[in-house]
């Protein structure tokens, strides 16, 4: 009896870490879009448009911010810090912009 009781113990402890390592944890996530600009003048925000067609506002340091509004149009991969509802709407706070050379957006 102690025997299988063991072996059972066992076994699940080997499920539970084998689960616990493959959650992908450590991975930031990824977001490709078209950076569009959102608001009136002089209250704009750059913001990224996914293929779906949904819009998040992006916050981030001062330089991915200028860099993102002077390149209205042209397709990015943000990668993600945090993720947020505001009062304008979804805000994710960008860690790393990456412009994608071999994807046009309207520019």
């Amino acid at each position: 009896m102690r025997r299988i009781i063991f072996t059972l113990l066992f076994a699940f402890i080997f499920v539970l870490i084998n689960t616990g390592c493959s959650c992908n944890c450590g991975e930031k996530e990824t977001l490709k879009g078209m950076v569009v600009v959102v608001g009136n003048e002089p209250f704009t925000k750059p913001a990224l448009k996914l293929d779906d067609g949904t819009i998040f506002i992006i916050e981030g340091s001062e330089e991915i911010v200028s860099e993102l509004l002077n390149n209205q149009g042209v397709k990015y991969a943000v990668t993600l810090g945090t993720f947020r509802d505001g009062p304008d709407g979804k805000i994710l706070v960008v860690e790393q912009a990456e412009k994608l050379d071999n994807e046009k957006g309207i520019k």
